[in-house]
């Protein structure tokens, strides 16, 4: 697997502990959180080391560094791109694709311009059994709207806060008559525009699509939020690392729709919600 060498990746987030990470309700203190990730990499390095002699050790040594980082998350509160990318690195080590990608997509959301996260997630997902192209719609779509699909909101925002303060100074230069401004102002003005459309569309979808991934070695995807009631949707069963969108929830049902449009009905307990 590509990405960070595994001694730097266990250092950075070490730092990130050290000087503090943004936490969320932390019932831990740093202490004991610098502990919990000593024992975990610990862990971790013992899988790697065992990984060729001894594989029943590795695994149970790679199950317990999982469970050290994500208790850094549960009960430590840590929201770090870092701890949710070393817990995918983990889990894939173990084999376990879907909750591998689905770290990979938590990491990905707080560190969205990392070239070796994103270099993994795309091996996981080339591992994935169920290969769900994205519909042609959507390939128009991220062609023809590139831009915005491949450059993170937050770099969009920092391009849309640069030209609005451009705009503006323009717009004054142009009530002083200092210079004629005409079309760089209408230039400015589409790209404030274009670039607010963005944002506003990324900020909807974000809200009100929440995104999940296939956790079971594998699933029947239903007709309906009932396994006795509704026949199966397809002919095949859905595999751990198929990723989707949220559409509905039912009481320990979802109804999703994967990335080629199909809907289906899944039980919550299956999968993990980005």
């Amino acid at each position: 697997m590509k990405g960070t060498p595994w001694p730097l990746l266990i250092a950075a987030l070490m730092a990130l502990l050290t000087v503090g990470a943004h936490r969320v309700g932390a019932e831990m203190s740093s202490e004991a959180q610098r502990e919990v990730l000593a024992q975990a990499t610990a862990s971790f390095d013992e899988g790697l080391r065992l990984r060729e002699a001894d594989e029943a050790a590795s695994a149970a040594a790679l199950a317990r560094a999982a469970a050290g980082f994500q208790r850094l998350v549960d009960e430590g509160g840590v929201e770090s791109g870092r701890l949710y990318y070393n817990l995918g690195n983990t889990w894939y080590l173990r084999g376990d694709l879907g909750r591998a990608i689905l770290n990979y997509r938590r990491a990905q959301q707080l560190i969205p311009n990392d070239e070796n996260l994103a270099s993994n997630l795309e091996w996981a997902r080339r591992r994935v059994p169920d290969r769900i192209p994205p519909s042609a719609r959507s390939q128009v779509l991220e062609t023809v709207f590139f831009w915005h699909y491949d450059i993170p909101a937050r770099v969009r925002f920092g391009i849309f806060a640069a030209c609005n303060g451009v705009l503006w100074l323009l717009l004054g230069l142009g009530l002083l008559r200092v210079m004629r401004v005409r079309w760089p102002a209408v230039v400015m003005s589409l790209a404030v525009a274009v670039l607010g459309t963005s944002l506003v569309v990324s900020e909807v979808s974000r809200r009100h699509h929440d995104e999940g991934v296939i956790l079971a070695d594998e699933v029947v995807g239903r007709k309906g939020p009932d396994a006795a009631a509704y026949q199966p949707s397809f002919v095949e069963p859905l595999h751990a690392g198929v990723e989707f969108f949220v559409e509905e929830e039912r009481p320990g049902w979802l109804r999703v729709q994967l990335h080629d449009g199909r809907e289906t009905w899944l039980p919550e307990e299956s999968v993990g919600r980005v």
